[in-house]
């Protein structure tokens, strides 16, 4: 398992804007116990009065919810998702780094020389997991430099297994903490299950207003059923989840990958910068 490397200056995923790392010792008509945002429990109860009846046995508001606050963090990087400086430290004899648990895509990477166990690379190189794959068989010559591959979205490989967020590597580290890199990141959502309802959701109070006219939108939809309106809100859907897909994102670019890649086209990260293409 990779290392975090414990630092009192590091802002890790609980530390980071628009985390739920402090617990909510109460709620107080539908808010935080400090009378500031509102707590899942409120967010249902708008969603009831929208549809204006008893839900439907099928219709779990609280994945309404869920789908509510995934579309809106995925619709644009807005600052609040920002995450770090996170240090994350290598493990010896291990192929990869695992992520923060609220990870969901890179913003910046550097390999932190403030620990002289991280001296063995002074470059870092962004690759593509076809690149790693290719280096570790040898089917390409690599050059001077740490490569990482840096996720976007993760997969759930069964409902019992949460996703794992890694990022693979090349070459294996020899030792722990062989290289140290810095990252600071985009987050995610955060789930809320139906045993969870008196959190507040990890969106600033400034966004609140958006979250709860999206639930109430999904909840409305999926009671009424107007099979007229499934279409063109399916196509929509897809289009919204190709535009942030890690092939193309608005804030990245292109991701350079794939079967007929050469060594040179990787994307050079050297200390101190991260470049994208």
């Amino acid at each position: 398992m990779a290392n975090t490397v414990p630092d009192a200056g590091d802002v890790g995923p609980q530390g980071g804007p628009g985390s739920t790392g402090v617990a909510l010792a109460a709620s107080v008509g539908g808010r935080g116990a400090y009378g500031a945002q509102l707590t899942a429990d409120a967010y249902l109860d708008l969603m009831k009065h929208a549809i204006g009846k008893t839900p439907d046995d099928r219709h779990k508001l609280i994945n309404s919810l869920n789908w509510a606050g995934r579309q809106l963090w995925t619709e644009w990087d807005w600052s609040f998702k920002k995450r770090g400086p996170f240090r994350l430290g290598a493990a010896a004899d291990q192929e990869w780094f695992d992520l923060p648990d609220d990870y969901d895509h890179i913003l910046t990477a550097v390999i932190d020389r403030t620990d002289t166990a991280s001296y063995s690379y002074s470059i870092l190189r962004s690759a593509t997991l076809n690149e790693i794959q290719n280096l570790r068989t040898q089917a390409v010559q690599w050059s001077d430099g740490f490569y990482v591959n840096w996720p976007h979205y993760s997969s759930q490989p069964s409902r019992l297994v949460e996703p794992k967020r890694r990022a693979m590597c090349y070459p294996t580290p020899l030792t722990d903490n062989d290289p140290i890199i810095t990252i600071n990141y985009m987050g995610r959502w955060a789930e809320i299950s139906d045993q969870d309802t008196g959190v507040v959701p990890n969106i600033p109070i400034e966004y609140e207003q958006a979250l709860a006219l999206l639930c109430r939108a999904i909840a409305i939809h999926l009671e009424d059923q107007q099979l007229a309106a499934e279409d063109p809100l399916y196509q929509a859907e897809i289009k919204r989840l190709r535009t942030n897909d890690a092939l193309g994102h608005p804030r990245v670019g292109r991701v350079r990958g794939g079967a007929k890649d050469r060594q040179g086209s990787l994307t050079h990260i050297r200390v101190g910068e991260i470049e994208f293409n």
